[in-house]
Formats: structure tokens, sequence, C-alpha cells
């Protein structure tokens, strides 16, 4: 089927909705599991404004500030019927940056907050990577298909699409 886009059993927009949530979840599990641990010796306060926090101050303040900015978004998206398309658009189109915030502080920090230099070969940091690559490839693919898709709807307006 060329040019088709078969039907969807979950609309797709759901499902990337869904999958913005649940991605906000883990964001916020995964640091509140460090106000269990015996030897990070996080408090609260640490968790929402780590400027003080033990360890990796920097590190934690990218993952603080990713967190902060892909709650925007989720916020942004909830709302994005009263926002309207446009501006909805223009609150979410530096993602791809914040994405690399995430990558950063995911690649960079030491898992066990120790300031120890980072590993890059690690199976949690290849996963990090992988994941990036994976992110970059379809950002690629993405802004490719939209302008073509742009230059499609240009010509046929213009009456030289076939």
């Amino acid at each position: 089927m060329v040019g088709r886009i078969a039907k969807l059993p979950m609309p797709f927009w759901k499902l990337h909705n869904w999958n913005g949530y649940l991605a906000l979840g883990v964001a916020v599990f995964h640091p509140t599991i460090l106000l269990f641990s015996s030897t990070a010796k996080f408090k609260i306060g640490d968790l929402l404004l780590p400027l003080n926090s033990p360890g990796q101050r920097l590190y934690n303040n990218l993952g603080a500030l990713t967190f902060y900015s892909f709650l925007f978004v989720v916020t942004t998206s909830y709302f994005r019927p009263q926002l309207r398309y446009r501006p909805w658009k223009n609150c979410t189109m530096w993602l791809m940056a914040r994405a690399a915030l995430m990558y950063v502080h995911g690649t960079l920090i030491d898992p066990n907050l120790k300031n120890l230099q980072p590993i890059f070969w690690t199976a949690k940091k290849v996963l990090v990577e992988v994941c990036f690559l994976i992110v970059v490839a379809a950002s690629i693919w993405r802004w490719r298909y939209g302008t073509e898709k742009q230059r499609f709807i240009a010509a046929k307006a213009a009456g030289k699409a076939i």
C-alpha cells in the first residue's frame, strides 16, 4: 500500500501521549529512589533543586533541568487543544536539545555518585548511547519527511504534483 497509512488499532497520538506519561513517571521515580539510599544522602530539596546536592552537582542539575523541561512539554501537550497547534509546537520545538541534556546527564554521571570518571562501555551507558543514536536518527528522518511533505503540499497547491 504505497502512499497509504495502515489503520492502527490505537490512534498514534494516544500511544504517543501515553508513552510521554510513562516516561514522565519514570523520570519522577528515577531520582526518588535516591531518598532511600543510605550512601547517597539526598534530601527532597536536593531532588527538587539540586544546587547543593551531595555529589556531582553539574550532572544532577542537568538531570533536574531535563526533568523540568520534559514536565513542561507534557503539561503543554495536555493543554494543546486550548493552546492551539502553532503555539504548542513552538513550546515543544526544542525537544531534541532537552533530550541532549538527558543523554549528557545519563552518560557522564557516576551511577554510584562517587565522582568517578565515566566508563562509556558499561551496559547502562551503552543503552543510553544507543537510545541517543536512535533519537538522532529518528529526528533526522522526521526532519527529512517533514520537508518532503511540505514540498509535496506546495507542489500540489501549484498543480505540479503527480
